[in-house]
């Protein structure tokens, strides 16, 4: 899906017309869709990229790595979790025997951030409805509205099967 078709998801949840696009509830959708389409790219969509870094002693990752998934070395092979340490954007080896060669390091990346209507959302379309109902909860807040917004927050929770969490004893 693109983000134009969450966009006009969102305003028919807060019951708008999509043709009556107002600047300031399209710039809080936006900056929400993309909160959110962060939050389950990296938890619940994850995509997996593939970096070839050249052997040295400390190997800085790719600028848009978020998280570790596998390692293999071009000779040593598959790489357990002992024979090397990530601290924070630096990959250094462990193995002794490692003197040369590459490393293919597989990782989940950080989602880009969308601006253009047309771009595809880069998460699967079965979360459409949860980030339309997240720009909706965004939008409720910013108007103050806090019944709305807790209602839709609590909805957002529920699609993507998250535990909610109220102040009731």
């Amino acid at each position: 899906m693109t983000l134009q078709e969450i966009l006009n998801l969102a305003y028919y949840k807060c019951d708008e017309d999509p043709a009556d696009q107002d600047e300031q509830m399209q710039s809080v959708f936006k900056a929400a869709i993309n909160q959110a389409m962060n939050l389950i790219a990296i938890t619940l969509d994850k995509k997996v990229k593939s970096a070839s870094l050249t052997y040295s002693s400390k190997i800085t990752l790719p600028t848009d790595y978020y998280s570790f998934v596998d390692a293999t070395h071009s000779t040593y092979g598959r790489m357990a979790k002992t024979d090397f340490e990530i601290i924070g954007d630096t990959f250094f080896p462990r193995v002794s025997e490692i003197t040369t060669g590459t490393f293919t390091l597989l990782y989940i990346p950080i989602p880009t951030f969308i601006t253009t209507e047309t771009t595809d959302i880069g998460v699967n379309d079965m979360y459409a409805v949860a980030l339309a109902t997240y720009a909706s909860y965004s939008y409720f807040l910013s108007q103050k509205n806090i019944e709305v917004s807790s209602m839709l927050l609590n909805e957002f929770n529920m699609i993507l099967g998250r535990e909610v969490k109220t102040n009731e004893t």
